[in-house]
This record gives C-alpha cells, structure tokens and sequence, in this order.
C-alpha cells in the first residue's frame, strides 16, 4: 500500500511542477505574444496549451481534495488534528486566491518588480505562495496518511486523468517553442524596426508611432529620448495606457538585464524544458501508479480498523480550519502599512459640484493626497491592498501634485483618463466591490469625462 502511495506522490508532484513551470513561463515571457503576434499558429497552440493546462489545474484540484479531505477527517489529538487539517487549508487557500484573481481583488499595485518582466501584484504573490505550500502539503499528506483503498484508487485516477492533460499541454506548448523558434519577431512602424536590442534595432513602440498595447489607437507623442509613460491612470502590467512601461517594469528594452526578444525567448525555451522534464516524470509516475491500483485490496479486504464518527471528526476539522485561519490573520496584523496623506500642491478648480463629486467618488481616493481611510484599512489584508492602490495610483497620476508634472504628460491628462474610464479599467474592480457609489452609468461617465476635460484643461 505505501509503495502505491508513493507513486501517487511521485505523480502529484512533478504534474504538479509542471503546471507550475506552465504558468510561471507565462508571466515570465508574456511579452512572446506580442512580440511575435505576427507568427502563424502561435495564437491558437498558446491558447490551447492554456485552457488544457487550466482543465489540469481543475482536475489535479480534485485530487487533492480527495487526499486532504479524508485525512483531515482521520481522528488524532488537537496538535494533530492541526496537522491533518493544514493540507486541505492551505488547499482551499490557493483556491481562494484563484476567485480572488478572477473577481480582480489584488490585481492593481505591485509589491515588487521583476527586472525586465513587471510588477508582481499581491493575487500574483498570494497565488504563488499558497500553491506551493498546498503543493508540499498535499505530496506529503499523500505519501503517509493512512488512507483507504477506495480513496487511494480515487485520487490516484484523478491524478493520471491531470497528469494526461498535463501533458497535452505540454505538446501545445512544444509547438509554441517551435514556432517561436522558426519565426521572426514583429516590426514596428519604421523599415526594420524592432526593439533596441533585438535583432533589428529601430522604433520602440509608443515613442512616436501608435503605442501597440495602449488603450487607444492615437499617437503617444513624448519627447526625444524620455521613459516618461503617458498621464493617466495606472497602466496594467501588460503597459496599457500609452505603451509599455519603463525599462525594468516589463517593456520590451534590450540590454543587459532587460525583458528584449532575446531574454522573453530564453525565458520561454527554459520555462518549456522545465515543463516537458516534469510532465514526463509525473505522467510516466500515474501511470505507473494506474498499473499498481490492481495490487491495492478491495474496499471489504482493506477496511479501517478504527471506527470514524464523521460528524465529529468533521466538526473538529471545522474548528481547526477556523483557527488556522485565524492565527494567519492574525500573523497578518504584525506587517506595518503606511496610511498617510501628504500635504496637497495643487488646487483644483472643478468646473462643477457635480464633476467633483464623480472625481472624488471614482479617483481621489488612489490619485490625490486626500485619500479617505475607512476602518477595513487598518485590517489586513485589506490594508495592503488599499496602500497598494494608493501607492501605485499615486506614483502614476497624482492630482494633488499636478504642478510638478511634465507640460506634455498635463496637456494629454484629461484625455488619457477618459480612455481609462470608458475602457472600464479605472476604477479597478476590487475598488468596486466596497465602494458602490463608484460605479457610474455611462451617462455618469460621460458627464465625468466633460468636467474633467473642462477641469483640467488640456486637450
């Protein structure tokens, strides 16, 4: 029985590694898309190998819960009730994380940058962390709990099924390889153009030509030889509002260091080698667990000789996930965060009350130095989200500070956030969720959009 468990832990853990070299490479080398969009087929075989690797997740998530579960149910002493517990919280916390990212809680305001990728956000870190954890905690749990065989026969299926799809997306990927491989990269604007560094030097892309990822279609006009992004709101990691970031924040830029073709292309291959190792181990370990489920006595054969009261024992594991949870937020108050508002540099003269009470509504709260602190920011994690937003808003656009702001970045201001709140980025989501009055009517927008350009001036 135990050599049959080890097989199954064998098998969780490289499919598991895999997926996770899967959506690591993804954000390391997201610039791929773009940087070869020219490519044929490359669309469709990412595409593929993201929904398939996503149906993985899905079904290696099944498998944990198959594991973690019974084990949290075993009977055991308080410390180890804990102990058999932690696999399913920090399972159900990754999960957790996933809703998060899709509700867009998170997602705006990076705790750090990566050289020559981007802004890691707080649903990025909180995803990454809680999978790994759940990860360790599930190939340990699976490798010497007690389980039954109907349980074990179980998880070990689920595993094999994840393991296979695992391993079409594998494929899917290899193919992305190849055509990456075998293409070139996409020019922009000037006859070979291409990013500095790359194989062909020529126009960055939202110096003086249309900005490939902006929010509009227009000219990013900026003077000769600036980094300077364009005003507005906050660009997304992708370098939405007017082009890509500066250099070390995920634009295209050559250079020792820098996230050029060269460095995305490198990332992908190694991210793909990675991939395909692991895939491979973790497919050949189901199967060979698959082929071991014929060793593993029948359900009557292999009973537990201890009797479980599943209410209690469901209770007890209950409580358990409720003090962990507890004694994490808890642990989470201990992490100090700014809530500060500087002193206001510039005035603004709303052209009516009507205007400023949108602006105040929708945008002060993250782009000024008056920003309201209710009580839910002196709790994290809500703290830390709100002091990233606050940051993040403030370092791209500060409207109590607009005298220190470039005349070309004042003059485009007002358009740039139009494009943003009709777009729907601005505000982000998870500012939604706990402010209402936030959400405006495109009526509302367009009123908005007026008295900012009547406010603000410019074009």
């Amino acid at each position: 029985m135990r050599k049959v468990q080890s097989r199954l832990s064998v098998a969780l853990l490289f499919t598991a590694l895999a997926l996770l070299a899967f959506f690591v490479t993804a954000f390391l080398s997201g610039q791929i898309d773009f940087l070869y969009r020219d490519a044929a087929g490359l669309g469709s075989a990412r595409n593929i190998a993201q929904i398939v690797a996503l149906m993985a997740v899905a079904v290696m998530f099944i498998a944990g819960l198959l594991i973690t579960v019974p084990y949290a149910l075993q009977p055991a002493s308080f410390a180890g009730k804990i102990a058999k517990v932690l696999p399913l919280f920090l399972l159900l916390a990754a999960l957790a994380a996933v809703i998060s990212g899709l509700m867009g809680i998170g997602s705006v305001g990076g705790l750090f940058n990566l050289q020559g990728v981007g802004q890691v956000t707080f649903i990025a870190a909180w995803l990454g962390l809680a999978t790994v954890l759940a990860v360790i905690a599930v190939v340990i749990a699976a490798a010497r709990a007690n389980l039954t065989a109907a349980t074990i026969t179980s998880a070990t299926r689920a595993t094999v099924a994840g393991s296979g799809l695992t391993a079409i997306a594998t494929v899917a990927m290899l193919v992305s390889m190849v055509i990456v491989a075998t293409s070139q990269p996409a020019s922009f604007g000037r006859p070979g153009g291409g990013f500095p560094g790359g194989p062909q030097e020529g126009n960055r892309p939202g110096a003086e030509q249309n900005a490939p990822g902006g929010a509009s279609g227009q000219n990013a006009q900026r003077p000769e030889g600036t980094n300077e992004p364009q005003a507005g709101f906050p660009r997304d990691n992708r370098g939405q509002n007017g082009g890509f970031p500066p250099a070390g924040e995920g634009r295209p830029e050559g250079g020792p260091g820098g996230g050029g073709i060269g460095n995305a292309a490198g990332r992908f291959a190694t991210g793909g080698a990675l991939m395909t190792l692991f895939a491979v181990i973790g497919l050949a370990s189901a199967i060979s667990g698959l082929m071991a489920l014929r060793q593993i006595p029948s359900v009557t054969e292999y009973a537990s000789a201890v009797t479980v009261n599943y209410s209690r024992q469901g209770g007890l594991a209950l409580l358990s996930l409720v003090g962990i949870g507890l004694v994490v937020l808890g642990v989470m108050q201990l992490v100090p965060v700014s809530r500060d508002n500087p002193p206001v540099k510039t005035t603004i003269n709303w052209d009516s009350e009507q205007t400023k009470t949108l602006a105040y509504a929708t945008c002060m709260d993250c782009h000024s130095n008056e920003t309201t602190w209710p009580w839910y920011t002196s709790i994290a994690p809500s703290s830390w989200l709100t002091a990233l937003h606050v940051k993040d808003g403030r370092q791209e656009l500060n409207l109590s500070e607009m005298d220190n702001m470039p005349a070309f970045r004042r003059n485009n201001l007002a358009q740039n956030m139009a494009e943003q709140i009709r777009s729907g980025n601005m505000p982000p989501k998870d500012y939604l969720i706990l402010h209402p009055d936030a959400r405006l009517t495109d009526a509302q927008k367009e009123d908005l959009i007026t008295g900012l350009r009547k406010s603000l001036g410019g074009s």
